[in-house]
């Protein structure tokens, strides 16, 4: 039960949106677009596009990444774009944070799709299929964690990957 609890109220959980809101939508017809929300389901789940929802959602998810200024986001942005963990575990990290970037208002959505991008383009120049991004990701949140995930981001992490699997990526084309 208690673990239940601690995923439902995890940041970004009472943030979920409706995937028929007219700019996801929108964006899905946009083959970039399309793949970067692929991306976010993998690393994500059904969490949506932080970019739409609204601002004090945004700003919840944004404490969980210790963002208090707009400088926070340009540093761990860099950070990620030079490489912490691994390519997709980075990269993934920055097309989130650049579309959170852009709920909070820090980033113009010129500037948030620049990112996403970058990481996308690096993703698909280094990886063969989306199971080989998952797979890094997944080995990248292991590292996050010191090798011991915990089992209630371990059980998230399963349901972002069938979510991924069976609901978005399907309609994709990894390359």
């Amino acid at each position: 039960m208690i673990g239940l609890l601690v995923w439902w109220f995890r940041p970004g959980m009472s943030c979920r949106h409706d995937c028929s809101e007219p700019r996801y939508v929108a964006d899905s017809r946009d083959p970039l677009r399309r793949w970067v929300q692929g991306v976010m389901a993998l690393y994500r789940g059904n969490a949506g596009d932080p970019a739409y929802w609204d601002r004090p959602c945004a700003q919840r998810q944004a404490s969980g990444w210790s963002l208090e200024t707009p400088a926070d986001l340009a540093e761990l942005l860099e950070r990620y774009r030079a490489g912490e963990v691994n390519v997709a575990f980075d990269k993934s990290r920055i097309i989130w944070l650049a579309r959170l970037g852009q709920g909070m208002g820090w980033l113009d959505e010129q500037q948030s799709w620049q990112w996403c991008h970058y990481a996308a383009s690096e993703l698909v120049r280094r990886y063969p299929s989306w199971n080989a991004v998952y797979q890094d990701i997944d080995q990248g949140r292991m590292e996050w964690y010191g090798g011991q995930v915990p089992p209630e981001q371990r059980a998230r992490a399963r349901e972002d990957f069938q979510f991924a699997t069976t609901k978005v990526l399907p309609q994709i084309v990894f390359r």
